[in-house]
């Protein structure tokens, strides 16, 4: 059970929902995409190969849901980046 919430599933579905959230500017969905983030990156918080970097994709994730219910169009993308980064 741990595989599904904090693998590889959990990181494709939340990547999946940001992506979708972006593209449609659907705040809530992005909301969701981070909420379904969390468990990794608090995962990764706990290993000592990023203890400040996860904290700090966390807000990201967070930032680009507030961004995409403001209306930002392109900003969301850019908060994102940095995500799909650490994922790759």
């Amino acid at each position: 059970m741990a595989d599904i919430i904090v693998g590889w599933p959990a990181i494709v579905a939340s990547l999946v929902l940001l992506g979708l959230g972006i593209a449609s500017q659907r705040q809530l969905i992005t909301l969701v995409g981070a909420v379904v983030a969390l468990p990794f990156l608090l995962y990764l918080f706990g290993t000592p190969r990023f203890p400040y970097w996860a904290p700090v994709l966390i807000l990201l994730n967070f930032a680009a849901a507030a961004s995409v219910g403001r209306g930002y169009r392109w900003l969301p993308a850019l908060l994102a980046v940095p995500f799909l980064g650490t994922v790759v």
